[in-house]
């Protein structure tokens, strides 16, 4: 295994610990909280609203029981894990990430789904965190030497080579030889949207200098949230193959557009208290809270984006036109799957203690988190 990879599971697993010397004094005061310090509640938005009412209590695949172990140790053997570095990254779960995404999928597509799982968190890393961070040279070619290996042609890669770049080529040779060409077009085209996504994530935050506009980190965000490169799944799960001018009408695209700010936006929330403790900017929150917002006002303003996104939902479900009876119940299969993915995403955000620890429940209960005042300050008087 390449140390590039082992930073990088590592890095996974880390526990949670300030990054940045500007934000040390916020790690010092913040660490007072479990000593006494005085703590607020700020109101989060409704967790199970409109179209996320599933995510209180999500269905999972029926086959993670029994190939959960099976795929977590392949993917081990792969990446030439240790057996205590093994047993760490089993804990995080991430073949039930993938069985609350797709809960309908067949053994063997399950099987696909949570490889990719893994290869995403590892990658994902890789670009937020690790030597590609600031480097957008390095993150560039990166990029394009791991979607050159969907071109047919592409030489095989070994796990000798590269282990996370043979994953990913492994999961499309299993992928494409089970799809139509359209949808094999679909699924580069979205893996294509999620680097492109990371590659301006780079070109913003790499230099320091942050984005400029709600409008520059949206864009961004949808990209990287990497919803795109799940929905061609979601109508492989199904075996359903809608016409390209069926998926490419606007009222359909804007459906991907809607769930991925659904996505970004409940990511930005359940991180809001470790991005803060690391000193990570890249969270709407904080942006508004630069702005002068309180934190309160900040998460309120979320909520209302929140909401323009259930509505435009239903705007866009209304203005999809009629096809025909067999490719309009094809649509509603996949819109269907559509829901699932980001029920499944969503639930997961809230539930992970990768994002809000040992106070999950608790949220999930209260609808409320609690930040120490000092932290709180230091941000809304910055």
């Amino acid at each position: 295994m390449t140390n590039s990879v082992l930073s990088h599971i590592i890095y996974l697993l880390r526990p949670t610990k300030s990054i940045k010397g500007l934000r040390q004094n916020i790690q010092v005061l913040e660490s007072k909280r479990s000593n006494g310090g005085e703590s607020v509640s700020i109101r989060i938005p409704e967790l199970f609203k409109s179209i996320l009412a599933g995510a209180k209590s999500p269905a999972i695949n029926q086959f993670y029981d029994a190939i959960k172990q099976r795929r977590h140790s392949r993917m081990s053997n792969i990446l030439g894990l240790s057996e205590a570095m093994s047993q760490k990254l089993l804990q995080i779960d991430i073949p039930v990430v993938a069985a609350t995404l797709f809960p309908h999928a067949t053994e063997y597509q399950l099987e696909v789904f949570i490889d990719y799982v893994y290869w995403l968190l590892i990658f994902d890393d890789r670009m937020d965190d690790g030597e590609f961070k600031c480097d957008i040279i390095g993150a560039t070619n990166e990029i394009l030497e791991t979607l050159a290996v969907l071109d047919d042609d592409h030489p095989t890669v070994t796990a000798e080579e590269n282990p996370l770049r043979h994953v990913f080529q492994d999961i499309w040779k299993r992928f494409s030889m089970n799809v139509s060409k359209e949808q094999r077009h679909r699924y580069k085209r979205g893996n294509r949207a999620y680097m492109m996504g990371l590659v301006k994530q780079i070109q913003w935050t790499g230099c320091g200098c942050g984005y400029a506009t709600l409008d520059q980190y949206r864009e961004t965000r949808r990209g990287t949230v990497a919803i795109y490169p799940l929905l061609p799944f979601c109508e492989w799960q199904h075996s359903t193959n809608l016409p390209e001018d069926v998926i490419d009408h606007p009222s359909i695209e804007a459906l991907g557009d809607i769930l991925s700010d659904i996505a970004w936006l409940w990511n930005d929330i359940c991180s809001i208290k470790k991005d803060m403790e690391t000193g990570e900017e890249s969270n709407v929150i904080i942006m508004r809270m630069r702005e002068g917002e309180s934190m309160q006002k900040a998460m309120d303003t979320v909520a209302g984006l929140l909401d323009d996104c259930y509505e435009n939902w239903e705007k866009q479900i209304g203005a999809v036109p009629k096809w025909g009876e067999d490719i309009d119940k094809d649509i509603s299969t996949v819109v269907q799957a559509y829901l699932d993915l980001v029920v499944g995403l969503v639930s997961w955000d809230i539930s992970t203690p990768r994002y809000m620890g040992k106070d999950a429940a608790t949220v999930r209960q209260t609808n409320a988190m609690k930040f120490s005042k000092s932290l709180l300050e230091s941000y809304e008087k910055s």
